[in-house]
């Protein structure tokens, strides 16, 4: 039997292709309601990346892109970093390329995020119930007014629960 693991690693200045790649792709399966041709949703979407990572970059001093890897393929990418006290974790941005989701690789990386022994914040759309119902899978819970921020949920999983839940 073929057992299926997924690790997170430090992504290299090769990978960036890879993370561009997995953004547009995850992104684009989103947006294809939206009816425009590939030849222009492509290019939109490479500039809303390079917004992104910049917006990242300013607000999350510490920000770390990662490649989520099943069996030795790339499948995903995640940026975290960590609060300026060390004392917290937090999921930037977490992607997974089509073929590979709903396979439970999100799920792996978000384990892997939570064994370093902190708690982990994290931003969800509110009208993402798929991705709200993997986190609230996975421990993460409200945190503060479970009124959505410009549309997106706080949600948090705090050590303890990470140590508990395995």
């Amino acid at each position: 039997m073929t057992v299926t693991q997924t690790t997170l690693r430090r992504a290299t200045p090769g990978d960036e292709p890879f993370v561009r790649r997995v953004f547009v792709e995850a992104t684009n399966a989103a947006l294809g309601a939206a009816g425009l041709p590939d030849g222009q949703l492509t290019p939109l979407l490479g500039l809303q990346y390079d917004a992104r990572l910049a917006q990242w970059r300013a607000a999350y001093p510490s920000l770390v892109q990662h490649v989520l890897e099943r069996n030795g393929e790339p499948v995903g990418a995640c940026c975290l970093a960590q609060s300026a006290d060390g004392d917290e974790l937090r999921v930037v941005d977490l992607a997974v390329l089509p073929t590979y989701q709903r396979q439970g690789v999100a799920r792996d990386a978000l384990r892997q995020v939570a064994a370093r022994g902190l708690p982990v914040r994290l931003s969800v759309w509110q009208d993402d119930r798929a991705a709200q119902a993997l986190y609230a899978g996975e421990g993460f819970r409200p945190d503060g007014a479970a009124t959505p921020v410009n549309g997106y949920l706080e949600l948090v999983l705090h050590a303890q629960l990470a140590d508990d839940e395995g």
